[in-house]
């Protein structure tokens, strides 16, 4: 589907799609808040610029962005460390192992 990227001052709407072929990914220090432990942001409201933030406002990257959330809390209780603490490739590999269609090695720069 296309990517509507809304001018932050209101001036229009931009229509961006992505190549056949080509993806994007959300690395997971945008889940990670800088200041806070023990908390992961999961939704619309991760860390991400206005551009960024079109395309990842709509339901199936929501969805994926909170399954990611939730594994990686999961993966912090098991392990015993804090969220910032996680490796990516960590995350990304139980991600795999749940059926997420990621693409191994190159999702996993976080």
């Amino acid at each position: 589907y296309p990517i509507d990227i809304h001018s932050p001052t209101g001036a229009g709407t931009v229509i961006q799609h992505v190549p056949a072929g080509d993806w994007y990914e959300i690395p997971y220090r945008c889940l990670v808040p800088q200041k806070i432990d023990n908390l992961l942001m999961a939704s619309r409201s991760i860390s991400s610029d206005h551009v960024a933030h079109s395309s990842l406002r709509v339901m199936p990257p929501v969805a994926g962005i909170g399954e990611a959330a939730g594994t990686a809390a999961a993966l912090c209780l098991k392990s015993g460390c804090k969220p910032a603490e996680l490796p990516g490739e960590q995350l990304v590999e139980k991600l795999i192992q749940q059926g997420q269609p990621l693409i191994q090695g190159q999702a996993a720069r976080a």
